[in-house]
């Protein structure tokens, strides 16, 4: 018991961001949560997870040593099942809040985000993981090994989801960043922001895959990356890089294989599709 209680208690609450690139609205889950999950338990926590509609239902935030949200829609859209959290629930349930607290997503920058410890405007999880092992909590993104780690280990919050296992829809991360960012990119789009592309390799995307699979996962989004067709390639200096089909067919030959009943994906780039039609067949 006294083992357990040196742990560090971490509480998650979801509550909801909608990216141009990754969704995170039910009935998907964002791997951003995911994410930071995996990040505190790489850094010696527990983990509990909490959605904004589980509040909403009379969900109890329980004590924490850390309390981490996650919020915002940069691009609001059309909800069908839930809503992201508001600014007013933000109100409500901070005070409620145990331990240190960060925020991160775009409701970080609202001036409701003043009262937590910490407002992440990077990578919430990379923050988390510093301030729970010692270090400056600060800005940096992840590195491609957090990256591959931190989706493993964060992996089972899908279990806990309102909507699991149906209709949850697991949004997975190919790369971040864009081939334009030198250019700005799309002008509502946050990845050229990130910089150069980051790529995860497929044996590292189809680990956490097939992880989500044997937790019971049956539908998965392929997202997070601003062109999947240009996937795997290394032109980063054109802005219309060649696509590199080889990447592209091991990725989702190997998603078939795991017999999810459901895999869709988005974002393309049609610039690319006209310059390599050949490629991007």
């Amino acid at each position: 018991m006294e083992a357990e209680k040196s742990i560090p208690h971490v509480v998650l609450i979801d509550g909801y961001i909608d990216d141009p690139a990754a969704l995170g609205v039910p009935p998907y889950i964002s791997p951003m949560i995911r994410a930071v999950a995996g990040a505190a338990v790489d850094a010696g926590g527990r983990v509990t997870y909490l959605s904004i509609d589980m509040l909403r239902q009379g969900h109890e935030i329980p004590d924490a040593d850390v309390t981490v949200l996650l919020s915002g829609n940069t691009v609001p859209g059309k909800y069908l099942r839930s809503m992201p959290m508001s600014l007013k629930e933000i109100r409500e349930y901070l005070p409620k809040m145990k331990g240190w607290k960060l925020i991160g997503g775009s409701s970080a920058y609202a001036p409701e985000a003043e009262g937590f410890d910490f407002r992440i405007h990077r990578d919430l999880a990379a923050s988390l993981y510093d301030g729970m092992t010692g270090k400056e909590v600060g800005e940096r993104f992840r590195t491609l090994d957090e990256w591959n780690r931190w989706m493993l280990l964060g992996a089972d919050i899908v279990k806990e989801h309102q909507d699991f296992p149906q209709p949850l829809m697991v949004e997975i991360e190919s790369y971040r960043g864009c081939h334009r960012y030198a250019s700005g990119g799309c002008s509502f789009c946050i990845e050229p922001t990130k910089g150069k592309p980051l790529m995860r390799q497929p044996e590292d995307i189809l680990a956490e895959a097939k992880k989500l699979r044997a937790l019971g996962v049956c539908n998965i989004r392929v997202g997070g990356q601003t062109c999947i067709i240009s996937y795997g390639s290394e032109d980063f200096s054109s802005g219309v890089p060649r696509p590199v089909p080889s990447k592209v067919r091991q990725l989702f030959e190997g998603l078939k294989a795991l017999g999810f009943e459901h895999i869709s994906v988005d974002n393309a780039n049609p610039a690319v599709i006209a310059t390599y039609p050949e490629e991007s067949s």
